[in-house]
């Protein structure tokens, strides 16, 4: 994905350290960033731009799990110590490489603003970064909040209201992408603010999307919604025949799970399946891509251009081409999530049903 070597190996530590912790079952992960670090960390924040988050540098703790107790001492007080008591100071040879910006900052910028500047910077940087990281905590408890109200599940996608979000303030909107991307697992430290503003232009309607997120993510508007997924691949034409219950493997490698069930009224519609009636969906039906000059059946008005429903619904057209269609006797009976032909629907009178699940 056009990762830097710096960023690319700091993205495997910590996939290395979430490993370990799952592994052995530890409580906590202690991280040996000291002040040197956050002070180079902040610069680095602000050469490439940043935000009141960026200036605060290394938290001193994440998620609960990792903790850096060493964050508010020198590299010299910590080499200093070492010494004293007999232990042997190791340097990493990759530390001096000016290639990389933070070995700038370190060796050539910090030394300059120390020499000419100001003796005390990096303790000044240290009392900065706290005073910010205080504030950061408090606003960020009120955007937590406001991300509670307006998040919901959407075929196992996380989303958010598009009408709510809209009505925040742009800074709070920014925290709530912030939490959003946790949340979905999208890696926080390549997040750019190029992504930041996209999104911006995604919920005002400047663009129309979709924002391409690290991590193999993007965002996308729906109807009233704006969802953060997996990106799509699309897959060319094809028809598989179901002709039993089972597992069928389709072209973009997910899995389709075709199951019968006893219907109930208190049956629960498992996340990212359709279900239909066994009594008029019966074996063998097939699931295909979309074709020119697809049409549903709606009562009372006939037949319907299948691109006229996805107009409706406000599915992007980069999306379209990867919606699964059931087809039935030669009829278009569901459009995945979107519609069920009326004579396949579950009603009271419904006694044994057809599910077709993505797992």
């Amino acid at each position: 994905e056009g990762l830097s070597l710096e960023m690319a190996g700091r993205e495997l530590r910590y996939n290395l350290w979430y490993y370990l912790v799952k592994k052995y079952d530890f409580q906590k992960i202690a991280l040996a960033h000291h002040l040197d670090d956050l002070a180079e960390e902040i610069f680095m924040k602000f050469i490439k731009g940043t935000g009141k988050r960026g200036l605060a540098g290394i938290p001193i703790k994440r998620e609960d799990l990792i903790v850096r107790p060493l964050l508010f001492v020198t590299k010299e007080e910590i080499k200093k110590f070492a010494l004293e008591r007999g232990l042997t100071w190791r340097e990493d040879e990759t530390n001096k490489d000016l290639r990389f910006l933070r070995n700038k900052i370190r060796h050539i910028l910090i030394p300059f603003l120390e020499n000419n500047f100001n003796k005390k910077i990096k303790e000044n940087i240290r009392k900065t970064a706290f005073l910010i990281a205080e504030e950061e905590e408090l606003i960020e408890e009120l955007a937590k909040s406001n991300f509670e109200e307006i998040k919901f599940s959407l075929e196992g996608d996380i989303a958010l209201k598009l009408h709510e979000l809209k009505q925040l303030h742009p800074s709070m909107r920014r925290r709530i992408y912030f939490l959003t991307f946790k949340s979905a697992g999208i890696p926080l430290f390549r997040i750019s603010y190029s992504h930041l503003e996209s999104l911006e232009n995604l919920i005002t309607k400047k663009t129309k999307g979709p924002v391409y997120l690290p991590g193999n993510f993007l965002a996308y508007r729906g109807p009233g919604y704006v969802i953060f997924t997996k990106k799509l691949f699309s897959f060319p034409y094809f028809e598989m025949a179901i002709p039993e219950e089972g597992e069928y493997t389709l072209p973009n490698k997910q899995v389709l799970k075709v199951s019968k069930a006893l219907y109930t009224k208190d049956f629960v519609k498992p996340e990212k399946s359709m279900c239909f009636s066994a009594e008029k969906l019966v074996f063998p039906f097939i699931v295909r891509r979309k074709k020119p000059g697809d049409k549903i059946y709606i009562p009372s008005l006939g037949h319907k251009k299948l691109k006229k429903l996805f107009l409706e619904k406000g599915i992007p057209r980069y999306l379209r081409e990867d919606v699964l269609l059931i087809e039935h006797q030669g009829k278009i009976v569901g459009v995945w999530n979107l519609y069920i032909h009326p004579e396949y629907e579950i009603t009271d009178k419904t006694k044994e049903i057809i599910i077709l699940r993505i797992v």
